[in-house]
């Protein structure tokens, strides 16, 4: 098999489950191909996403700071009842450093919010990460848990004709800024800006 040689989807998972893609060291290493849609949108194919645990070597532990901030957040997040998964997930964070990554803060935090809530977060299936810039002292983080259902559900009702109060009584736990974002973003996408 060439470097650059084109394969089926189905091909491509059978080697991936193989362990033949991304991996020199058994031969037939299949490199990266790489789509571009619309200028922004990238695909890269022939390449397993790398996760966090994939990424370092050896054991990692907590430092004491993760400890009192993983302490701190059980004991003070208030029980709240998630809906069936799969979810979608909104963070915000609030840095007074403009340095800050926006993405160091979510796996954290959504390894507390897990336990806190007894969800596994292989059950998100989509998130929104804000980054806010807020003077020192004014530093917060914001999370909402949704069903990922819900949003499909908004987005068809809305379609229907009903608009953002008369689902926001459909739907109680979805706030009305979340409801218009979802109607926005589908409007957006529809004119295809």
């Amino acid at each position: 098999m060439s470097h650059n040689e084109v394969i089926s989807i189905a091909e491509f998972k059978k080697l991936n489950k193989e362990g033949r893609v991304g991996k020199a060291a058994k031969g037939d290493f299949i490199s990266p191909v790489i789509y571009a849609s619309n200028g922004t949108l990238i695909t890269i194919t022939n390449t397993k996403p790398l996760s966090v645990n994939e990424a370092w070597k050896g054991q990692r532990f907590k430092t004491d700071a993760y400890k009192e901030y993983e302490k701190t957040l059980l004991l003070f997040l208030p029980q709240i009842k998630l809906p069936a998964p799969p979810y979608k997930i909104f963070f915000t964070f609030g840095f007074s450093n403009m340095a800050s990554d926006w993405d160091n803060p979510v796996k954290p935090l959504q390894d507390i919010l897990q336990k806190k809530y007894n969800f596994n977060d292989k059950d998100i299936f989509e998130a929104t990460v804000k980054k806010k810039i807020v003077k020192k002292g004014d530093e917060f983080m914001q999370f909402e848990i949704i069903s990922f259902a819900t949003m499909s559900e908004i987005k068809t009702m809305h379609e229907c004709g009903l608009g953002v109060k008369e689902l926001h009584n459909i739907f109680p736990s979805v706030p009305c800024s979340t409801i218009s974002g979802l109607i926005n973003k589908k409007f957006r996408n529809r004119k295809g800006t």
